[in-house]
């Protein structure tokens, strides 16, 4: 009889399509055996899986999600199908032959019908520049929706990163500062990334980290008496010193295979890390919206006020939508329609006469007296950006202030952009090296971090609809690179003109979807004890603050682990034959 076991493994599909969690996997093994206390199984060459005795247990401790066997496809539609006994592989048309490598094939078949035409099958024609080739119309609109959907989400982080009072007359120049970055990212990603239709720019692992550094410089500098133009300079020196130096670190990491030692961190500690990322994005989308600081949970009495409560709602509703739109999806381009369409009507309104000033002046001002769009601003051309720095006003002496906080940045980008690379290699049915794709990451944060830029990472749900375009060819990228200097590079303050509850709704949407996938639907994914740990550490960046509370959550999770293990010492694993 054929030998297997059960093996279940955590692995996490932030998909656009479903976006659900797969929290276990049911594989055929063949060969397993004890390595330093923990249960290994290889299922193909050079490829190990790892999870603690017991395979039962749901703990995800120690589990590699980089290295997750990819699921089936029927019809185009991922399903994991869980074989939970030989009569399972009969029924779906294998023969209990022994036969491996058919029923690794049965696990791995899926759809790979492109969304847009153009894009070839997978034994289609090589393109250009590598990957499978398409029109240059398909790529072309395949980039404009990538940028469509990243841009105001960038403005967004700036909001985010930036949010201390000091930064606000500079909110004209930091937010192309992102986007020059998330450039720099792809430009990265198109070079480097084994994949040619890899997507990234500045993403959320990071920012609450940045957001962190930006701020502790600003009270020190200030606190000091310090002046604006030091803390601009400061955090400008500062936080793409720190995003380089993380580079370095990742890229020493792929090269030397160090991705298995990412996974150490415990996936609770992380989730409740997302969880509290996806509470900040909320509240700075709400603050956004009216115009004004939320950080503590007393800074929400202000929507008692009328005003504000009217400004806040539309915000709250439109990120909403967009969450509804992602994980609902009855079309890929729905989402960016929407995103295009809620400034689109809400200018309709204002041109019919909402904002009273009649035909042909768009009542602009009158929206913007009343709080529904940014302040008028100059824009800052993109050669000026750098005239924001002052090596002389640098305050050096602050680095070491923002050491703990940047290996706390280090280790949690290193495990996001670890399971961003399992997901992406799961919705493709391929085994994706982590090792190689962590370097990437590393080498495009070098490159960021050199050319004054900030943190980021493969964005998952992005490339894996790029990937489903069928435009398989790294014109997409260099495509989306062209369009973001070009934002850069364009004579108007974007954050002058956008409703300021759309801006707020794309972080809102955000954090919605972070605060709904880690403290709602992960829940029935982890073990009880487990996700009272993600709780914890939820709770505990909320009263301690970042790193303090996810080395609180490290410390609990530990105690955790221990405990079970203890609890299950009497486990033996069976082998049927």
């Amino acid at each position: 009889m054929v030998e297997f076991i059960f093996c279940y493994a955590c692995v996490f599909q932030r998909d656009l399509e479903h976006r659900e969690t797969l929290s276990r996997i049911n594989t055929y093994v063949e060969d397993w055996r004890l390595e330093d206390g923990r249960i290994c199984w290889e299922r193909r060459k050079d490829i190990k899986f790892y999870a603690p005795s017991p395979p039962g247990s749901m703990s995800v401790y120690g589990a590699t999600a980089a290295y997750a066997p990819p699921p089936p496809w029927e019809g185009g539609t991922p399903a994991l199908q869980r074989a939970t006994s030989l009569s399972d592989v009969e029924r779906g048309g294998e023969r209990d032959d022994g036969n491996f490598d058919g029923d690794r094939d049965r696990l791995t078949r899926m759809s790979r019908t492109p969304l847009l035409g153009g894009g070839q099958e997978a034994g289609g024609k090589e393109g250009e520049l590598g990957g499978k080739s398409g029109s240059f119309a398909s790529h072309l609109v395949t980039a404009i929706i990538n940028v469509v959907i990243s841009v105001p989400g960038l403005y967004g982080y700036t909001a985010v990163i930036f949010h201390h009072d000091v930064y606000s007359p500079y909110m004209n120049a930091l937010p192309k500062l992102v986007i020059l970055s998330s450039a720099i990212h792809q430009l990265g990603f198109t070079i480097f990334s084994s994949l040619p239709f890899a997507i990234g720019t500045v993403q959320d692992a990071g920012l609450i980290f940045l957001a962190a550094m930006s701020t502790l410089l600003a009270d020190e500098i200030l606190g000091g008496g310090g002046t604006a133009e030091e803390v601009v300079s400061t955090a400008l020196v500062i936080l793409p010193l720190g995003t380089a130096a993380l580079g370095l670190v990742l890229v020493a990491m792929g090269r030397y295979g160090l991705a298995d030692a990412v996974a150490y961190l415990p996936m609770p500690v992380v989730g409740g890390y997302l969880a509290f990322i996806g509470y900040f994005c909320v509240e700075a989308g709400v603050g956004l919206s009216i115009s004004s600081d939320i950080l503590r949970p007393a800074d929400w009495a202000q929507l008692t006020d009328g005003q504000n409560l009217l400004l806040a709602v539309p915000g709250l509703a439109a990120g909403w939508v967009l969450t509804y739109l992602s994980r609902h999806p009855r079309s890929e381009n729905l989402l960016p329609l929407a995103m295009i369409g809620m400034p689109a009507l809400f200018y309709a309104a204002v041109f019919l006469g909402f904002g009273g000033g009649g035909v042909g002046s768009f009542g602009l001002a009158e929206v913007r007296e009343g709080g529904w769009v940014g302040p008028t601003m100059d824009p800052v051309p993109a050669g000026d950006l750098l005239r924001l720095i002052n090596l002389d006003l640098v305050r050096w002496d602050l680095i070491p202030l923002c050491f703990e906080t940047w290996v706390g940045m280090v280790f949690v980008v290193a495990f996001a952009s670890c399971l961003d690379v399992a997901a992406i290699g799961m919705d493709m049915g391929e085994a994706l090296d982590a090792n190689r794709e962590l370097a990437t990451v590393g080498i495009c944060n070098v490159m960021s971090g050199c050319t004054v830029g900030f943190t980021g990472s493969y964005i998952f749900s992005q490339t894996i609809f790029t990937y489903r375009t069928g435009c398989r060819s790294r014109w997409v990228g260099i495509l989306i690179m062209i369009v973001f200097v070009a934002v850069v590079a364009a004579p108007v303050n974007f954050l002058s003109v956008l409703p300021l509850f759309f801006v707020g709704a794309t972080l809102t949407f955000i954090g919605y979807d972070l605060l709904y996938e880690w403290l709602w639907e992960v829940r029935q994914k982890l073990l009880l004890s487990e996700y009272l740990v993600l709780i914890a550490t939820f709770g505990a960046i909320h009263i301690v603050g970042i790193d303090a509370g996810i080395l609180f959550g490290v410390v609990i999770a530990g105690v955790d682990y221990v405990s079970t293990r203890e609890r299950n010492d009497g486990y033996k694993c069976r082998v049927r034959r």
